[in-house]
């Protein structure tokens, strides 16, 4: 595999790591108080567009010829890194902010509301092929 091709998979795999850590931050904003929530919609909506940034770059690397990649080779990471550090920034802006009880945001682990419906399915007993006509 050439280079060109190696250095785009690394890449999206960063982008598509930035967009997992995107999106935990948005559910964790379900669950702030309004003046928060005005403040983390903000953050959102700056990672959204480093995010769309980075994923432009990455489309002018993947389009083009190969003398060019190189120079922009550097712009991609320069843009993936501002991304991952805006991150890591609105992380930090938030880590000490109390979510309000019974929101996303106040559950325990990442994506509560899943576990939520496999414990459901787990309790729901099998139904088997035959129904029972003496109810």
């Amino acid at each position: 595999m050439n280079t060109k091709k190696l250095f785009k998979q690394k890449i999206e795999t960063e982008v598509d790591r930035a967009q997992a850590k995107l999106a935990h931050f948005r559910v964790r904003g379900m669950g702030f108080t309004a003046e928060a929530k005005d403040r983390h919609d903000a953050y959102v909506a700056e990672l959204e567009l480093k995010l769309d940034a980075t994923k432009a770059r990455l489309r002018d690397l993947v389009d083009a010829e190969e003398h060019q990649w190189e120079k922009l080779k550097d712009s991609v990471e320069n843009t993936l890194n501002l991304l991952e550090a805006a991150l890591k920034d609105a992380a930090e802006n938030f880590k000490d902010e109390p979510p309000i009880a019974g929101l996303h945001g106040a559950d325990e682990g990442h994506y509560p509301y899943v576990r939520g419906l496999t414990e459901k399915r787990i309790r729901q007993p099998k139904r088997s092929g035959k129904q029972d006509h003496n109810q």
